[in-house]
């Protein structure tokens, strides 16, 4: 790693990107796939609430088995939209 996002203006633009990027996934979920849509709803959690890397804690945990589980429920139907 070269020290690129050591710089304090390069860290921000990244935590800006990143915190972009976990709310727009979130959302996406909450309203493309029902599993995640219920998973959320059952944790308390509003999808446009989520605005950063500080939310994470208030998603649920996921498990590999549940998910396989819940496989029709699971899989979008569309990809993620370009907002």
């Amino acid at each position: 790693m070269d020290g690129t996002w050591k710089c304090p203006a390069n860290r921000a633009a990244l935590d800006r990107f990143r915190a972009q990027r976990l709310a727009r996934l979130v959302r996406h979920a909450a309203a493309r796939v029902p599993y995640y849509r219920d998973r959320f709803a059952a944790a308390g959690v509003r999808p446009g609430s989520v605005r950063g890397l500080e939310d994470l804690l208030a998603l649920p945990i996921v498990r590999r088995s549940e998910v396989q589980a819940q496989t029709p429920r699971v899989r979008p139907e569309i990809g993620i939209e370009e907002h």
